[in-house]
Formats: C-alpha cells, structure tokens, sequence
C-alpha cells in the first residue's frame, strides 16, 4: 500500500494502479487498498472509475470518512460539467 502511494506521488498513474489490482487480486476486502486505487486513479483523470473504488471502499466501510469525501467531490465535479 505505501508503494502505491509513492507511485501515485510520483505521478506514476499507471505503475501504481498496476500495483493496486495485484494487491486487490490476493486481497479483495481491504478498503485501503480500494481507496488508494480510487485515489489513483482520480489523480490520473479516470474519475468514473475512481467512484467504483471510492464506492467499494466505503461498502467495505461504511465509516471510511475519506471515501466518503471523494464520491461528494465527485458527484459536485460531475453537477459542475452539466452546467
């Protein structure tokens, strides 16, 4: 996990989220490794799928506050492109 995250400050967008879904396919139930992806991934413009992993975090667990701040700042980005 902590090497995903110095991949995503490197802006190694790819590298990381690569790393990520190795680390999800031997641990699908970690909300960490979820919310990381998702950071990942919104960090590197993918913001559909960032929601996914935002969204499977919190499902994980309900009380993950920073998930939880990503998908309203998301559903915000999302009302502001309508306009």
């Amino acid at each position: 996990n902590d090497f995903g995250i110095q991949l995503r400050k490197l802006k190694m967008f790819a590298e990381a989220i690569s790393y990520y879904q190795r680390a999800l396919a031997l641990e699908k139930n970690d909300e960490n490794l979820w919310f990381n992806l998702g950071r990942v991934l919104y960090d590197g413009g993918h913001k559909q799928k960032a929601l996914v992993a935002f969204k499977r975090a919190l499902a994980l667990n309900p009380q993950f506050a920073e998930a939880r701040l990503y998908i309203e700042r998301l559903g915000k980005e999302d009302k502001l492109g309508e306009s």
